[in-house]
């Protein structure tokens, strides 16, 4: 009898199976073993991976036309209304009441529907991976991009994962190596992260001529500050104006404004996720905001279609103002790479959001405007058209203009 035939025979004893039963015996193909036939191991990697339990682009947030039909349900809407009855009373206590039952409610319903549709789409996904017979399209999720963001900012954290995913065993002086990687992961304590190279120098801004304490700024403005001063040091160190210095967020380093399209073409070559929402991590925008619209316009040179905002806020109103009145409803032809048709503005702002990442404020009614924020908070290219005599007094904050 061929041993794989004895072993599954014999699976009741102890001394063929002393542990994990289940992960052995799903190593065994017992039908091809009893038949004779060539053996199938594709299973195992099923039964004893997490490939069975994890669902690569399962949507965190819903889209958003369910996002909308939420706030028009008859229950919220009424809370609504109670909220602005209670704006008029002059009773804070009971407004601001009012307002948190109405956001725990908000947040239930979202948490409900989510979990709805979570559980609708894996049903599709596998139904429609069988009728391809597994041959599905990559996927390019929000979670990739955050991760490789994170590669560039933390060299450590990518060589951690390229040793985890290595197969082949490592030597000792890459051991060594990786043990020392591990520490230096663990020991990263700060509560804002920083970009490469533009790390305080013991609680003080690294550039020449500021050494502000940072801690005197709050979270949100430390990394943008630091990185002002760095684009301002290295244009008086080149000579030039800061208007003529890039950062390129995809490979975290300078350049000239000669050098800019050229570096913009490289990028654009490789060019393949659609999400254009910045991402924010530890209070550090690690990737920032690109227009979908410029982005696959290919009559457009590489410099603007690669133009990039840090703040979300900026991006809605360059769509809103350049690109919207623009447009001749319907949509019938291909607009920023898709083939999807739009009856109206509200049915692409609801694609933006779904296909895109833009954030709710892209399909949600225009609100009041909001307080103006501090300086440190404007974009780059606003601050970098600043006379280099700015830069001579003592670094103040300014008011930004309405958004």
């Amino acid at each position: 009898m061929a041993p794989r035939q004895s072993q599954i025979l014999a699976q009741r004893d102890p001394k063929t199976f002393p542990e994990h039963y289940q992960a052995h015996c799903s190593s065994i193909d017992t039908v091809s073993a009893v038949l004779d036939e060539e053996v199938q191991t594709k299973h195992i990697e099923y039964f004893q991976g997490y490939g069975q339990i994890c669902e690569p682009g399962l949507p965190l947030e819903l889209p958003a036309h369910m996002k909308e039909s939420i706030l028009m349900l008859p229950k919220m809407a009424e809370m609504r209304e109670d909220i602005q009855i209670s704006e008029g009373n002059n009773d804070e206590e009971k407004l601001q009441a009012k307002k948190r039952e109405y956001r725990e409610a908000l947040v239930r319903q979202r948490r409900a529907d989510l979990k709805k549709y979570q559980e609708s789409w894996i049903h599709v996904e596998r139904d429609q991976n069988i009728l391809n017979r597994g041959k599905g399209k990559p996927l390019h999720v929000v979670k990739d991009i955050c991760t490789r963001a994170q590669y560039l900012i933390m060299p450590e954290l990518a060589r951690i994962a390229t040793a985890m995913a290595c197969t082949a065993e490592l030597t000792f002086e890459e051991k060594l190596f990786f043990l020392g990687d591990l520490r230096t992961l663990c020991s990263r304590k700060e509560d804002v992260i920083y970009l490469p190279n533009e790390q305080p120098i013991e609680g003080f801004c690294p550039a020449q001529g500021c050494q502000l304490e940072i801690e005197n700024l709050t979270k949100s403005e430390r990394s943008a500050h630091i990185h002002e001063c760095i684009r301002r040091e290295k244009g008086l160190a080149l000579q030039v104006p800061n208007s003529r210095l890039h950062f390129c967020y995809e490979c975290m380093e300078w350049f000239l404004k000669r050098q800019w399209p050229d570096h913009c073409t490289a990028h654009l070559q490789s060019w393949q996720t659609q999400h254009c929402e910045a991402v924010k991590y530890r209070h550090t925008v690690i990737r920032p905001t690109y227009c979908p619209f410029c982005l696959w316009n290919f009559q457009n040179p590489a410099e603007e279609r690669l133009q990039y905002w840090t703040r979300s806020g900026n991006l809605r109103q360059h769509i809103e103002t350049k690109h919207m009145p623009e447009i001749s409803w319907p949509v019938m032809t291909s607009i920023c790479e898709c083939s999807q048709t739009f009856d109206n503005e509200r049915e692409l702002c609801h694609h933006l959001h779904d296909v895109h990442g833009l954030k709710d404020t892209i399909w949600r009614n225009p609100k009041l405007p909001r307080k103006r924020k501090r300086t440190s908070k404007i974009e780059p290219q606003i601050l970098s058209q600043k006379s280099e005599a700015d830069y001579s007094k003592k670094v103040r904050f300014h008011r930004s203009p309405p958004h």
